[in-house]
């Protein structure tokens, strides 16, 4: 009994470091994209190739992502959202910051921004003003 607990604990833990350096590699590639002049299309198309390489058929569940995995998701999913400018990713970030509320983390920094502004800037981009409003109202803070 005890050999097959430790087993099936192992074995989450191997997976959760799979996922920790999938999203390690992509913002390590974002970061590299950055340094070099590419347009904006190619910057997006070259993102997504990575994204959909790393995460393609994951399903991640952010709610046992520890607090630094899930800030790296966030970033993640919101480099996506901003540039290909798909719903898909928008979708992510708006399950991630569930999760970031559940923690009370809403209101630490992300960069220069809380998690909050972050999602608010992206619905503005998005054109998804119901949103702003809403979250503005359930936030209050903005």
């Amino acid at each position: 009994m005890y050999p097959t607990i430790m087993l099936i604990i192992l074995f989450l833990i191997s997976c959760q470091q799979l996922i920790v350096k999938r999203a390690n590699s992509f913002l390590d590639y974002e970061k590299l994209l950055s340094e070099k002049d590419y347009s904006y299309k190619e910057y997006s198309q070259k993102l997504e190739m990575k994204y959909h390489k790393l995460f393609s058929n994951k399903k991640v569940d952010f709610s046992k992502c520890n607090n630094k995995l899930l800030k790296d998701f966030f970033t993640i999913n919101s480099i996506m959202s901003f540039y290909p400018i798909k719903d898909e990713y928008l979708l992510n970030v708006e399950k991630i910051f569930k999760e970031i509320e559940k923690r009370n983390l809403e209101r630490e920094k992300l960069f220069e921004k809380t998690y909050i502004e972050q999602l608010f800037g992206l619905y503005i981009k998005f054109g998804y003003f119901s949103k702003t409003k809403k979250l503005q109202k359930n936030i209050q803070i903005l």
